[in-house]
């Protein structure tokens, strides 16, 4: 949920960032790029619909036990550079910003299910 509300405004997979292309295209509400999941055999049109959020989830849990928790997030912020470098396009501010939904949704757990919103500002470098 964190990732999903930091990358779209309602979750939709339809507010994928559009923009990249190549390895650097985004998949899902998540904005998993098409170099991560190549890496994880889970490259699929499917995960840019509704019908396809499960596979997304899944996607998302293939990634951490490949990667970690701060390779993943490295990974989906900055790509291959910032997952080699945990540095690139502010990977530590992804990393934080998440970090910080994470501690509101342990404080207040009712926001997971009742249609409010988190919203972080992360700065892209």
């Amino acid at each position: 949920m964190a990732i999903g509300m930091l990358e779209t405004n309602t979750f939709d997979p339809k507010n994928r960032d559009r923009k990249k292309t190549g390895d650097s295209t985004n998949y899902s509400q998540f904005n998993m790029n098409r170099d991560l999941l190549r890496r994880i055999g889970m490259v699929s049109n499917r995960l840019n619909s509704w019908s396809g959020v499960k596979m997304a989830a899944l996607a998302v849990k293939k990634a951490l036990a490949e990667f970690g928790v701060n390779g993943f997030l490295n990974f989906l912020r900055g790509g291959y550079t910032g997952w080699e470098d945990g540095k690139s396009y502010d990977c530590a501010g992804y990393r934080n910003g998440i970090a910080s939904f994470i501690k509101y949704f342990d404080k207040y757990p009712k926001l997971l299910t009742d249609n409010r919103r988190v919203d972080i500002n992360v700065k892209h470098q």
